[in-house]
């Protein structure tokens, strides 16, 4: 009922704001938490020397969006409250998320945890809540109240976040009450409890004796509980005392006031000696460091667009068309790394899907992230049954792309997206969809039968993307080193920075497009021979040499009538391919198990006849067609392959340009003629 499921694995670990928390709670007893409506106010509390915050659901409902707190505020409204508070402030955030929204918790966590809470707090009433100390409250049975908390500890990535179970029991019920579903909610897991509207230091006192817990007290102001001082509240065994709308209630009398004033006496030089002055503000901000950072960004974007204007032809070549953290490519002219991690590295202690977690979340996943990933990834691999129908009308003679192209924009149809919330959830679909949709076709087509019970069983594994493929394809698992070659191609085609498709992707998502959109648009630029097709064009090439002088005669043959050899050099490496090197020992390998020795050296002695002739290094392309020859992939799926490897990459991509959106609309030197006088139609 209330999602306790698996979700998506985190971008960043967010620990250290829910150690930050525990930590301010055993270091100043009681802790004094106060309330801020918005960032500035967190701003504000820390200059103060406050240990933790508090973002108020009745604050956002109240101040941000003008609303009454009645539950009527949504969970990404509080969500991008909490991202703008903890982006200045390193104090700890505890979020009052109200009832949970119902069966969203679990995405509620995820959330939580990726914009940095250190906790939150979740309370026993229904759905439909009230204010704590308003009359008319009705609260869930202690069951229900467990199954939320369930919920809540099963998603979150990290113990340390904090699980804040709040009861209103004291004011609807009796203090008893309170204490005996506190009890509940501590042996379901909950880390600390927020008793709601006692009355008394006795009652507090009694509280904290039985639930043994930290516990917080609501010292707001105008409601039940007295506004007893902190010595007074020491006493009681009380560990946090939250001060949650002062800083909101004084605000708005005083700009109540203000207002009033300016209307009646034309002027606010009576309010001058009230106001925080511009040089106090600019100091809190560190506003002069900011705008002299802010000049030195002008000025490198300056110094781009005149490298631009200069730019004398099309294709945008050495154009810096953006900032990315994902890759770089081609540092010294023959680097290559994911998120600072160097390819070679990649290529050697991990799996494909290691390196799509890579590359969507930011960080190498742990044993248990990992573990995780891989079983998401199987479950769903799955078809909706609304596709497979599609696909089986695709003709046979389809283009294997273009099948891929239909199949991402069909799976839109069938699946859409409905707010970037569920980007993560998409990119993880498209994963383990892409090669599923791709293989279905081909099966279909090739063998006139439907796949639907060996990707069942393979759904019901926990298998890599290369090892599914190939069975999928083959109709039986692969060896270890069929599935480990394939696994290896995958990292090495996951990404590459601003090529043709990606930066497609990237055109597409600046327009605000859906994901799927933003895919298909990669794809369909991918389709084009400028772009991929090399792996495929270089086994058109060398698949019919009987041995290696007869693959050298042809090369020379070949550069003596100017034609080209694909395969070879690139446009950002200037010195090697990095990726060249690791692909062609899968290459050795997989020719030395099969036995047949004739396409590798063919392959090795074409390497060396253009190094030689004309000092061009062998690409990715290169080695990976021999490798996909001997692991019996048809040469029509080669660039299809292609596709799952970048579907990571493309993702990452597209999900970067969203969070720091600008639309991509690049300006063109105009070489048209001048102005010309218009002639209308009869007398032309």
């Amino acid at each position: 009922m209330y999602g306790i499921c698996q979700v998506n694995p985190l971008p960043s670990s967010p620990a250290a704001a829910g150690r930050r928390l525990r930590q301010a709670v055993n270091k100043e007893r009681p802790l004094q938490m106060i309330g801020v409506p918005n960032s500035y106010c967190a701003l504000l509390a820390q200059r103060a020397g406050f240990r933790a915050i508090y973002l108020s659901g009745a604050g956002v409902a109240n101040m941000v969006y003008g609303r009454p707190d009645l539950g009527l505020t949504s969970r990404a409204e509080v969500v991008e409250e909490v991202r703008r508070i903890t982006a200045v402030t390193s104090l700890p955030l505890l979020v009052d998320v109200d009832t949970g929204w119902g069966d969203e918790i679990a995405l509620c966590i995820r959330e939580l945890e990726q914009a940095g809470a250190a906790g939150l707090q979740i309370e026993d009433q229904v759905d439909k809540k009230r204010c704590g100390h308003r009359p008319g409250k009705v609260l869930v049975s202690i069951t229900e109240m467990q199954a939320r908390l369930a919920a809540a500890l099963a998603a979150r990535k990290d113990n340390s976040f904090v699980i804040m179970a709040r009861t209103d029991a004291g004011g609807v019920e009796s203090l008893a009450s309170a204490i005996d579903r506190s009890l509940a909610y501590v042996e379901t897991g909950a880390d600390m409890i927020f008793v709601e509207a006692l009355t008394s230091l006795d009652e507090y006192h009694r509280f904290t004796e039985a639930v043994q817990v930290p516990v917080l007290a609501n010292l707001t102001e105008f409601g039940q509980t007295p506004l007893f001082d902190r010595e007074q509240m020491a006493q009681t065994g009380v560990s946090i005392l939250l001060y949650p709308l002062s800083a909101f209630r004084v605000m708005s009398k005083a700009v109540e006031a203000l207002y009033a004033s300016i209307r009646t006496d034309g002027t606010q030089r009576a309010w001058l000696e009230h106001m925080q002055s511009r040089e106090e503000l600019y100091e809190l901000l560190d506003y002069h460091t900011a705008e002299l950072a802010q000049d030195a960004q002008h000025k490198k974007d300056r110094q781009k667009m005149v490298q631009v204007r200069k730019q004398p032809s099309g294709g945008l070549a050495d154009i810096i068309a953006g900032d990315s953290a994902i890759c770089t490519v081609g540092k010294q002219g023959r680097g290559l790394s994911y998120r600072g991690y160097a390819i070679e590295d990649l290529a050697a202690s991990t799996c494909f899907e290691e390196v799509a977690y890579l590359l969507l979340y930011g960080k190498l996943p742990t044993t248990d992230q990992l573990d995780a990933y891989l079983q998401r990834l199987s479950s769903l691999c799955k078809l909706p049954e609304g596709l497979k129908p599609q696909l089986e009308m695709l003709p046979a003679s389809s283009h294997p792309m273009d099948v891929l192209r239909s199949g991402c924009s069909l799976l839109g149809c069938i699946e859409p997206e409905h707010s970037f919330d569920e980007q993560y959830n998409i990119a993880d679909r498209l994963l383990a969809t892409l090669p599923a949709m791709l293989l279905y076709w081909h099966g279909f087509h090739k063998h006139g039968k439907r796949m639907d019970s060996v990707m069942e069983e393979i759904a019901g594994e926990t298998t890599s993307l290369a090892g599914s493929f190939l069975h999928l394809l083959h109709g039986k698992a692969p060896s270890d080193m069929q599935q480990r070659a394939l696994d290896v191609s995958l990292i090495l085609y996951a990404e590459h920075e601003f090529n043709a498709s990606t930066f497609a992707a990237r055109v597409t998502a600046s327009t605000l497009a859906d994901f799927y959109s933003c895919i298909t648009s990669a794809i369909g630029t991918l389709r084009g021979p400028l772009h991929g097709g090399a792996n495929e064009a270089t086994m058109a090439f060398i698949a019919d040499f009987s041995d290696p002088d007869a693959a050298e005669e042809a090369v020379l043959a070949a550069l003596a009538s100017h034609q080209k050899v694909m395969g070879f050099g690139h446009r950002v490496y200037r010195e090697s391919d990095p990726r060249n090197v690791l692909i062609k020992a899968w290459s050795k390998r997989l020719s030395d198990e099969t036995g047949d020795s004739r396409l590798f050296t063919v392959s090795e002695r074409i390497e060396q006849v253009m190094w030689r002739e004309k000092k061009l290094f062998a690409n990715l392309d290169f080695y990976s067609a021999s490798v996909y020859y001997f692991l019996a992939i048809p040469v029509s799926l080669y660039t299809p392959v292609f596709v799952c490897a970048r579907m990571s990459g493309w993702a990452a991509h597209v999900i970067e340009q969203r969070q720091h959106n600008r639309l991509i609309r690049p300006a063109a030197n105009y070489i048209g003629p001048d102005k010309r006088s218009f002639v209308p139609l009869e007398k032309r």
